[in-house]
């Protein structure tokens, strides 16, 4: 059985570009907002942006529930898409370990 990434392979490379992009826009945007707006981030428990498994869950805390209103809509969306891309890549690992 062959895993996601064998079976498409333009399409999972498309979606990994397209995740690479995105996770470096909400890097620079967590960034920017742990220097000028704080209080947002330490609403949701992110003391620090370090991607670490706490962050990581703040981060979808942010963009899924009410907690994030403070956010502007794209920065939410940005958000969303780091959340995607997160599932996205324990699916992945999952079908290939499937598929060994």
């Amino acid at each position: 059985m062959k895993s996601l990434v064998e079976s498409f392979p333009i399409w999972a490379s498309i979606i990994l570009g397209a995740m690479w992009v995105n996770a470096f826009a909400a890097h620079r945007m967590l960034l920017k907002i742990e220097r000028e707006r704080p209080e947002v981030l330490a609403a949701v428990g992110i003391i620090k942006v370090d991607w670490w498994l706490r962050c990581l869950r703040d981060i979808a805390v942010l963009a899924l529930t009410s907690k994030g209103q403070a956010l502007h809509q794209g920065e939410r969306w940005v958000l969303r898409g780091v959340v995607v891309m997160y599932v996205f890549l324990i699916a992945s690992g999952l079908s290939m370990l499937v598929g060994m």
